[in-house]
């Protein structure tokens, strides 16, 4: 600001100083006989000479440096001392940071090594616990006032506190808060006191505690805690009170300078440290600008809570807003500087610096120092910079004008001075030389002047000498131009009758040509200028007379085709005329327009022209163009319909498409010689009769109409018709639309087909659960009665041909349940080649007038599968196609991996790999009849009693369930072959282990729930034979309750996965809630169907399948409960 003032006074300050050094008169006088050297015109610059304009520019030139270079420096002199200036506060405050972070630590390790020294520690242990007799033994040779003296408090903390000045107070408490030692003043109880509470919740954590207000020192302190421990255990606290009265004393030495001072504040913005005392005891609160005022009683006291705190009353500060966020970055860990704030109106810029600190876990761990530099002093060190600079500046100006002056009027006026007058005394009737002896630029000029003068009279004599001889040229010329004027009058006379004849014809012919309906142009032939168009030419072009007219067709040509602009040309050369051409038009937008152009060529004044006109036929063509693109429409719409279209009028059949052609072929006849009813079934003729009967008769009718056709050969198609009435070659017809639904039909029918089978396969389903749960209690009785030696011994015999009896049923429901499509028991990755050589090995030992041949893919891919329940699907087949070879025959089996893509599948499969396993006979076929009976429960050919009915059906179910699906194929007398498509997996494949033989036994507890009693009393039977502690539930809801009452000692639960009151995967749920780790074994009367699957998949322990025998059930249990 200061540099501002002084640079914007520096002119009026030199001119001053100019005036005062060089005689004010003189200096005047000197100026104004410079100014009158010579007397120029009243014309010319009226008292301004050169000298003195030139004087006045280089003084404004030197003064414009001299004020920027002040300028410059100044801004550079300021920017130095303000760097230099902050540079040096900074290390000033890192160095008053170091001095308060080195007190702090040598306070938080003086109080560590108290709280582990042997004295302190003994004084814990050693305090009586009655607290009068505390106090009493610690009273007694102690002066136990406020105030420290040599006989205050525990000798060593009294010691160490004269010691270390920073010391304010020492205090010991034992684990329940009250004191056993202090460096001075009296034992008092301190387990209510905010600071010991923390200790304790914080884990006996040290740490130095924000500030608070001291009651003993009448100031605000900081303290330190450390745990005191006796054997690892925590026994007490150590406590040490910080003076900061030290700390400002340090702070303080530290500056040694009035316009600097520091405070420092602790970790929630309070002062700790500050030249004046009465900000410390109203306890400054920097974060929120607030000021604490102690509040006392009716007495003066200081009020204080239970917790230790002390009442206070929050006053606002007269302090800037920048001062909190400077708070909140130091106490952050961040460090800088703050220019212009206002403190106590006082302009001033805070240095911050972070000091980090031990505090207690969830405090912020930094106190700060701020110091505060006052800009007082420093404003007037650069007011006086400035102002040197200026008087520097200004001196250096004067000088420089002196000089100036010197040489100026030595080198330029003097020389000028004697040129002036040299040039006044030039007589122009006595014209003379100007002379100059100064041999500079002076002399040169003068001998210009000389030079200059002379040529000028040289031309004045040239130019006396010219202007006469024109003078004679002009009164020559003047009486050549009177003859030519008469002549023009007479010529001007004549030629005002031809041009009043000439506007009659033009005003004919001009109305012709505007009034024409067609197009007309005229056009110079010699170079195709536009010379005329008419309001016609205009509409159809789009173009306005004044954009065509003057312009030449190689700017704007309106012919569009370049083959129709040849075509013309050539016939104007040869034939001068063209008549009635349909060319393309184009108009100004580019579009083009079908035209018939007419010209003839003519003479226009002294020009050969051509007059063109032009009919616009664009209409008609485009309504020719419409027609004939609406043919072609109609014309690709029926040739490429896949419906056929054909017109039907007196019962044949009138211009059929492609497709009604071709279907007409397909059923063995031609359409256009046959009679349309031909065609149709005879079951469906009389009703396609009638409907085409009441088409023609107008009645309205349903639109689509389902009917059969059949072919020469007796083969039937499924269409669908839907006809409209019209009339053709003005008599009645019907448009037919015809398309052939046969596909569709087959669909629908395979559709019904699965509906049904998945009815009657849900049906047999629940039989065969039924029927299992009745074999489980038949199975279960005759398990313990084989295993009663006695029993078996004398019944032997007649319990295993039971047995084999319900091993018998048990198939049954198997095959069954395969059809029912809940066939997987136990899936895994297997090898297709090798459960078909397994099987058909074993078929073959059974079947020795069978000849079995194989051809099996090398790499064959894995298959996830049930093994049992696929070889029950490969032996279903081979024994159906023995059956059919009664006195013997060949059987082939191929495998085969296979990629099925979308169009090779049937909807409901998906695509992608299989293998596929082929199965063919050398039988008599399969009737065509019964070939889509096959497959469904109960269907056989063969006599009552020799056959279920099942074996197709449920090898069908199965593969179903497995993701595949079977394609059966049949030719009459030519055998059968059956091809099974299964999906394959990329697993490898997994080998069985050897079943076990014995019986396991055990003595857990086993929760077994199921809703039928005889399953529960059989299962509860079978496991106390086998030794295991049984608890059994007749139902899902009350095994729950049951497993939340016993849960300790069950070790595995037998569920039932169908029960009416809950289904098991609920069941399961409720269990694992109770106990994520209970194992869980399902049992069912069915196979692992989507319900058990996905059990197992939550974590269930393994599945077996009623009826089983017990050493199955005992070996699995046993293997459950082993695992960990």
């Amino acid at each position: 600001m200061w540099a501002a003032v002084c640079n914007l006074c520096l002119p009026m300050w030199f001119f001053s100083c100019i005036c005062w050094f060089s005689n004010y008169k003189n200096v005047l006088k000197s100026f104004y006989d410079s100014i009158n050297m010579g007397k120029m015109p009243k014309e010319g610059m009226k008292n301004k000479t050169v000298a003195s304009k030139f004087r006045l520019i280089i003084l404004g030139s030197i003064s414009i440096s001299v004020i920027l270079s002040s300028i410059v420096i100044s801004a550079v002199l300021l920017n130095q001392f303000s760097r230099n200036t902050h540079e040096k506060d900074m290390l000033h405050i890192k160095g008053i940071a170091g001095t308060v972070k080195g007190l702090l630590d040598q306070a938080f390790t003086l109080n560590h090594m108290l709280s582990i020294n042997p004295m302190i520690i003994q004084t814990v242990l050693s305090a009586d616990p009655d607290w009068e007799k505390r106090v009493q033994q610690y009273n007694i040779g102690k002066n136990t006032g406020l105030q420290i003296s040599d006989n205050s408090g525990f000798p060593l903390l009294l010691e160490i506190q004269k010691t270390y000045p920073f010391s304010e107070l020492f205090f010991v408490q034992d684990s329940n808060g009250d004191q056993t030692a202090r460096s001075f003043g009296p034992l008092g109880h301190r387990g209510e006191r905010w600071w010991f509470r923390k200790m304790i919740s914080n884990a006996n954590r040290p740490f130095i505690s924000k500030s608070y207000y001291s009651m003993t020192g009448n100031k605000p302190v900081s303290s330190v805690f450390h745990e005191i421990q006796s054997d690892g255990r925590f026994i007490g606290v150590m406590g040490m009170d910080i003076n900061f009265e030290i700390l400002q004393s340090l702070v303080q030495d530290y500056l040694k300078t009035g316009d600097l001072s520091a405070i420092v504040i602790d970790n929630t913005g309070v002062i700790i440290a500050h030249p004046e005392k009465q900000k410390l005891q109203e306890i400054y609160n920097l974060s929120d600008l607030t000021r604490n005022v102690l509040v006392k009683d009716v007495k003066g006291d200081v009020i204080q809570n239970n917790t230790g705190h002390h009442h206070t009353s929050a006053v606002k500060l007269n302090w800037s807003d920048k001062v909190p966020g400077i708070v909140s970055q130091v106490l952050n860990g961040k460090h800088g500087y703050v220019d212009d704030v206002i403190l106590e109106g006082v302009n001033t810029t805070l240095y911050y610096e972070p000091v980090p600190i031990t505090v207690h876990q969830g405090d912020i761990g930094n106190y700060g120092v701020i110091m505060i530099r006052d800009h007082t002093s420093l404003r007037s060190t650069k007011f006086w910079l400035c102002v040197f600079v200026f008087l520097f500046s200004g001196s250096s100006t004067l000088i420089l004008y002196l000089l100036f002056q010197s040489q100026f009027r030595k080198i330029i006026l003097a020389p000028l001075q004697k040129l002036t007058v040299s040039m006044k005394r030039i007589d122009p009737s006595d014209p003379k030389d100007v002379k100059l002896d100064t041999h500079d630029e002076f002399m040169v000029l003068a001998e210009t002047y000389n030079q200059m003068r002379r040529k000028l009279e040289s031309t004045g004599r040239d130019l006396s000498l010219l202007n006469e001889e024109l003078e004679k040229r002009v009164a020559d010329r003047t009486k050549e131009m009177e003859g030519a004027n008469m002549r023009l009058q007479k010529d001007m006379s004549a030629r005002e009758c031809m041009e009043k004849a000439l506007r009659e014809s033009e005003d004919r012919y001009r109305k012709t040509f505007e009034a024409a309906p067609d197009a007309i142009i005229i056009i110079r032939m010699r170079d195709g200028e536009y010379l005329d168009v008419n309001d016609a030419f205009c509409r159809l072009t789009g173009f306005s007379k004044e954009e065509i007219i003057g312009r030449r067709t190689s700017d704007i040509d309106i012919i569009g085709d370049s083959a129709d602009r040849d075509i013309f040309e050539k016939t104007i050369q040869k034939e001068k005329e063209v008549g009635s051409l349909e060319i393309k038009c184009k108009k100004k937008d580019g579009t083009l327009l079908s035209v018939l152009v007419s010209a003839r060529s003519l003479m226009y004044g002294d020009d050969e022209c051509l007059i063109t006109i032009f009919t616009d036929i664009t209409e008609r063509k485009q309504i020719e163009a419409a027609l004939r693109e609406s043919e072609e429409k109609y014309r690709l719409l029926t040739e490429n319909a896949n419906d056929a279209i054909f017109i039907v009028q007196d019962g044949k059949i009138l211009f059929p498409n492609p497709k009604a052609n071709e279907l007409g072929r397909y059923l063995g006849g031609r359409p256009e010689s046959s009679s349309y009813f031909d065609y149709i079934h005879p079951n469906d003729r009389s009703k396609i009769i009638e409907r085409h009967l009441k088409r023609i008769s107008g009645e309205t009718l349903p639109e689509i109409c389902t009917f059969r056709l059949v072919a020469d050969s007796g083969k039937e198609l499924w269409a669908e018709l839907n006809d409209v009435f019209i009339t053709w070659g003005g008599r009645p017809a019907i448009l037919s639309f015809l398309r052939d639904i046969t596909n569709q039909k087959k669909l629908e029918i395979q559709m019904e087909k699965a509906e049904r089978m998945d009815a009657i396969g849900t049906l047999a389903g629940g039989i065969a659960h039924n029927f299992n749960n009745l074999l489980m209690g038949i199975q279960g009785n005759l398990s313990l009665i084989l295993m009663d030696e006695e029993s078996s011994k004398k019944d032997y015999d007649e319990l295993k041909s039971i047995e084999r009896c319900i091993e018998n049923g048990a198939n049954l429901t198997k095959q069954l349940l395969g059809f029912a499509r809940g066939g997987k028991y136990m899936v895994k990755p297997i090898d297709p080649n090798e459960i078909v050589q397994e099987t058909s090995k074993m078929f073959g030992q059974s079947k020795k007038e069978i000849k079995i041949h194989g051809s099996f893919e090398k790499k064959i891919w894995t298959i996830e599968a049930d093994k049992s329940q696929i070889e029950l699907v490969l032996l279903n087949i081979y024994v159906n196609a023995a059956q059919a070879m009664e006195t013997g025959g060949d059987i082939y089996l191929s495998t085969e991996n296979v990629f099925l893509s979308s169009d090779a599948v049937s909807p409901g499969i998906s695509t992608g790999r299989y293998i596929k396993i082929s199965i063919a006979d050398t039988g008599p076929g399969i009737n065509e009849k019964i070939l889509d009976k096959i497959f469904e429960p109960f269907f056989t050919t063969k006599e009552v009693g020799k056959g279920t009915g099942l074996g197709l059906a449920s090898a069908f179910g199965i593969v179903k369930n497995h993701g595949g699906f079977i394609d059966v194929k049949s030719v009459k007398g030519e055998g059968a072959r059956f091809d099974i498509y299964l999906p394959a997996t990329d697993e490898a494949d997994l080998s069985e282990e050897a079943p076990v033989e014995e019986v396991a036994t055990g003595t857990e507890t086993i929760l077994v729930i199921d809703d039928e009693d005889v399953i529960v009393d059989v299962c509860q039977s079978i496991l106390k034979k086998l030794g295991y502690q049984v608890i059994v539930a007749r139902g899902g809801k009350v095994g729950i309750e049951v497993y939340n009452r016993e849960k300790d000692k069950i070790s595995l639960v037998i569920l039932d996965i169908i029960m009416p009151d809950m289904e098991g995967g609920r069941v399961f749920d409720a269990i694992r809630e109770v106990n994520p780790e209970a194992k869980v074994l399902l049992a069912s009367g069915c196979s692992i169907n989507d319900q058990a699957s996905h059990i197992l998949k939550k974590g269930g322990s393994g599945f077996i399948q009623k009826p089983f025998k017990i050493k199955q059930l005992s070996s699995l249990i046993r293997d459950i409960i082993g695992r960990k």
